[in-house]
């Protein structure tokens, strides 16, 4: 008899207004913002059906209890459905609603056990502190099974189904004019953003990203765009610390990361020191969220660190070298100029500045540097030559020498022609279509290149003759006279 007393004086509302209000991506504080807002705007005399599809991902524990706190400020009917993906839900949100739909494949969480959704147990299949939600769909004593929203909004009003919280139910018709509206509510476009980077993984990288882009500005260009979109991606990113717990230790370990990444840009290789960034970095990652209330998924927190190691090692260098490398058609008005020794990047090469821009040089290996101190820009003997050989002194060419490695045909190759002549060892290239001749492989040095120089539309015309040249007795070849 105890049992009927809920549903003799249960009260049938007719509900002209059908709120639903999703919850996807992270559950989080940016829901809570979107819901507290929907409250103050509600108008409290219309006859209004609240319900909730809830297709979280994870969620933050702080945002359940603040959930409870939301809904207990409505007095209109409350409803709850969960799906359409196979989604993990703790019944502490279930308590909160009135009526409860749940969707086939949804997963109950609880450390409370499960009396609040009675003999749930028997339809479905239920492990320690878990349920999988296997049960046909259908009404049942303290929920609904169904596979949409749509289906389970008909049967709240259609069915005679009692609220679980107080002795109501529920009485309308979706096809009829008596529901004046039914309105999807989301969270504001800020707010699905906060959502949105709330995953760890977005968490991480656009944090990360954002020191690589200041990194990027400060050590190549100077600040710019650049610096200015990092430091946003930043500041986004750490919105999220203080509401997931983050570890600020690891903070900590990312700046030594970082740190040691800017070495390794202004050095041009990668090495061991590049080695040990990246594995600092994904430690740095381990650290900060090691206490983190959600879910980490550690697959793809090493993707990210791949990810941010590939800026740093392939993107990023791309776009120093464009910035540092020194400008030949310029170079003979810096010779004798004053610059300031900043860095020896390999045996060959040094970084300079010189009137505020950073400038890579050609140095002497056999010469001893000091860091800071004042050098003079010269221009070395025997970079360009002229040579007298029975073809060279026909073209009249300028030539540098370059390492077989280091000159790659990016295109036009397929309109180049070779020739060669007399011992047929060089290997002389020219354009078969204007007939101009772009480089040779010497026969002095089969692992060199000699390239005409007047092929680099950089150098300035003007300034060709005025280059240094050496001249190379082609005509009385040294392998000539060796056999000789």
């Amino acid at each position: 008899m105890l049992k009927l007393l809920p549903i003799l004086f249960s009260v049938v509302v007719n509900i002209a207004n059908v709120n639903i209000f999703e919850i996807e991506g992270i559950f989080s504080s940016g829901h809570i913002n979107a819901l507290e807002r929907y409250i103050e705007e509600i108008d409290k005399e219309e006859n209004n059906l609240f319900i909730i599809q809830y297709n979280a991902s994870d969620v933050n524990k702080n945002s359940i209890n603040d959930l409870g706190i939301s809904l207990a400020k409505m007095d209109v009917p409350k409803a709850i459905w969960v799906g359409p993906n196979k989604t993990q839900i703790d019944i502490s949100i279930l308590k909160n609603f009135d009526f409860i739909g749940l969707s086939p494949g949804t997963t109950i969480t609880s450390e409370e056990g499960f009396s609040a959704l009675g003999d749930i147990c028997k339809t479905n299949s239920c492990e320690n502190s878990k349920i999988n939600i296997t049960a046909e769909e259908g009404i049942y004593e303290e929920y609904l099974v169904v596979g949409s929203i749509g289906a389970f909004v008909e049967n709240l009003g259609s069915q005679d189904i009692s609220s679980k919280l107080r002795p109501l139910t529920l009485s309308f018709n979706l096809s009829s004019n008596e529901i004046d509206q039914i309105r999807f509510i989301k969270p504001s476009l800020f707010e699905r953003f906060y959502i949105a980077i709330s995953n760890p993984v977005f968490t991480y990288l656009f944090f990360a990203l954002g020191f690589a882009l200041i990194g990027l500005e400060l050590f190549a260009i100077g600040p710019g765009l650049m610096a200015f979109i990092g430091a946003l991606l930043i500041s986004f990113s750490s919105m999220t610390f203080n509401e997931y717990n983050l570890t600020y230790l690891g903070l900590l370990i990312f700046l030594v990361s970082f740190l040691m990444f800017i070495k390794v840009l202004s050095r041009g290789y990668f090495g061991l020191l590049g080695l040990g960034a990246l594995i600092i970095l994904h430690s740095s990652a381990l650290v900060m969220f090691s206490s983190y209330e959600l879910r980490i998924n550690h697959f793809l927190l090493v993707g990210a660190s791949s990810v941010i190691a590939f800026f740093y090692f392939i993107a990023i260098p791309t776009v120093i070298r464009s910035r540092l490398t020194t400008d030949t058609s310029a170079m003979s008005s810096l010779v004798n100029s004053e610059v300031v020794l900043l860095e020896l990047i390999n045996n060959n090469q040094a970084l300079v500045r010189l009137d505020g821009k950073k400038l890579v040089v050609d140095r002497l290996e056999e010469k001893s540097y000091n860091i800071k101190e004042e050098y003079k820009l010269i221009e070395e003997d025997g970079k360009l030559q002229r040579c007298n050989c029975s073809i060279c002194r026909k073209k009249g060419s300028i030539m540098a020498a370059v390492d077989l490695n280091n000159l790659e045909i990016l295109e036009g190759k397929e309109n180049l022609s070779m020739y060669q002549f007399n011992t047929k060892v060089a290997k002389h290239y020219f354009c078969k279509i204007c007939g101009i001749y772009t480089h040779h492989q010497r026969r002095s040095n089969p692992n060199e290149f000699a390239v005409n120089v007047g092929c680099i539309d950089e150098i300035d015309p003007y300034e060709y003759f005025k280059l240094k040249v050496e001249n190379n007795d082609g005509n009385n070849h040294i392998l000539d006279r060796v056999k000789k």
